[in-house]
């Protein structure tokens, strides 16, 4: 396995010890999903964070995939590299925001065993505290009617 180093841009920043989302896209992402349907946008079970949990899963799995592999997803598969990516697998994973639908990679010759999202999880209790900069909050109708 060839441990890859990802360069990603992304609206990120360490504050007080713990990563932040840019509170410019923070404040887009919820302006729009509050013009969307209000608190029900954010936390029902098609809302923000649901969605935002599920892009996080996925690119987490596609990046282990790209480790396992030793390639990046469009690039060359090493000389000699037999196993491939095999297009991805449907999966509902139970989280603490709710139920969110996955795309999981696979690759060819099955070995591949993530870690973010293990084969045969159903729930990911305790989501919140397992990415580093990550911890969705739930929002009450009390303070969800201020959005």
């Amino acid at each position: 396995m060839t441990s890859s180093t990802k360069h990603v841009s992304t609206s990120v920043t360490k504050k007080a010890g713990r990563s932040k989302l840019d509170q410019a896209l923070a404040e887009r992402l919820i302006a729009e999903a509050s013009e969307a349907g209000g608190v029900a946008a954010l936390t029902g079970p098609d809302g923000l964070l649901s969605d935002l949990v599920g892009q996080i899963l996925e690119t987490a799995l596609s990046f282990e995939l790209d480790d396992h592999l030793g390639y990046d997803r469009n690039g060359r598969r090493p000389e000699g590299q037999t196993n491939a990516r095999n297009g991805t697998t449907p999966k509902t994973v139970h989280t603490d925001v709710g139920p969110v639908d996955l795309d999981v990679p696979r690759d060819r010759d099955g070995s591949f065993e993530p870690v973010v999202v293990p084969k045969r999880s159903r729930r990911l209790s305790g989501f919140d505290d397992r990415l580093p900069g990550t911890r969705a909050t739930r929002c009450s109708t009390t303070n969800g009617s201020k959005l």
